[in-house]
């Protein structure tokens, strides 16, 4: 009897690189489920929620789903529902809000007292006036949890 519970694979560069499948991944992949092997498929990405995610490995011949994928936005909703207490706002890009549904939020201009301020990959959208927002509220008293969805050099 195996003491394995299941296995953790990173999806770039081990399922794909760019917009195509690495030798071998859809046959490994394939055989995982075929064997019935827990499996989940994690990434660092926060610039696309899960279901686009899905898109993109279907389009190179990759089957997976929603569920088997751990992205940066569903472990914070995770934490966040066990660790912090009031609405939450988000600086995420606006396709990967819908990983936010289960979260109590509040538009970031609010002046409403939040628990967590949500930042993730804004890209260009990062401006002086969205950065400022994101910083007012966590000055705010009380104090809001910062929740970064990367840690990125900057």
């Amino acid at each position: 009897m195996s003491s394995m519970a299941g296995v953790l694979f990173d999806l770039d560069g081990v399922f794909h690189v760019g917009n195509e499948p690495v030798p071998g991944a859809v046959e490994a992949l394939e055989w995982f489920l075929q064997c019935g092997i827990p499996h989940l498929i994690l990434t660092n990405t926060s610039s696309k929620p899960r279901s686009g995610l899905v898109d993109k490995l279907h389009s190179i011949g990759i089957d997976t789903d929603e569920s088997h994928l751990l992205t940066p936005p569903v472990a914070a909703v995770r934490w966040i529902q066990d660790h912090v207490h009031g609405p939450s706002a988000l600086f995420v890009p606006e396709a990967t809000q819908e990983e936010f549904a289960a979260l109590d939020l509040v538009e970031p201009g609010s002046r409403n007292v939040v628990g967590a301020v949500v930042l993730g990959d804004l890209g260009d959208a990062w401006d002086f006036r969205t950065l400022n927002t994101a910083f007012r509220m966590l000055m705010s008293d009380p104090q809001p949890t910062l929740v970064a969805l990367g840690m990125t050099r900057y």
